[in-house]
C-alpha cells in the first residue's frame, strides 16, 4: 500500500532560498566587520619607528575579498623585506590574519546563521 507525500509551501521556501543564495554570494557585510577588526589587529601588529605606517593602513572590503593596504612606498619592503637593502622582512599582515582566523569564523557562522534563520522565517510564513 502506497503512501503519498504532500508538500506544503514549495514556493515559499524556494523563494527564500533563491534570496538566500544571493546574500551568501555577496559578503559583504561580514567583509566589512572583519575588514574593520583586520586593520585594528594589523595596525597592532605593524612596526612602529614614526606611526606613518600604522596610520596609512587602509582597510577595504567587497563581495569576496578582505584587504589591507598602505600608499607608502616603504610599506611592501617593509612587510615582504629587501635583502639587497638589508631590509629584514617584517610580515605583520600575516601576522594580524593568522592571529583573525577565530574571529573570521565566528563572524562568517554568525552571519550564516542569521541567512538561515531568515529562509526559515520566510517559510513558514
Amino acid at each position: 500500500m502506497a503512501r503519498g507525500v504532500e508538500v506544503r509551501g514549495e514556493e515559499k521556501l524556494s523563494r527564500a532560498l533563491e534570496d538566500a543564495r544571493g546574500r551568501v554570494a555577496d559578503l559583504t557585510p561580514p567583509h566589512k566587520q572583519l575588514a574593520a577588526a583586520f586593520l585594528n589587529q594589523a595596525r597592532a601588529e605593524a612596526p612602529v619607528l614614526t606611526g606613518t605606517l600604522v596610520s596609512s593602513l587602509r582597510s577595504s572590503a567587497g563581495k569576496r575579498t578582505v584587504g589591507i593596504r598602505s600608499r607608502l612606498i616603504y610599506a611592501a619592503p617593509v612587510h615582504f623585506g629587501w635583502p639587497g637593502h638589508n631590509i629584514a622582512a617584517n610580515p605583520f599582515l600575516i601576522r594580524a590574519r593568522d592571529s583573525m582566523t577565530a574571529e573570521a569564523v565566528r563572524g562568517y557562522d554568525a552571519y550564516l546563521k542569521e541567512v538561515m534563520a531568515e529562509v526559515t522565517r520566510k517559510s513558514d510564513h
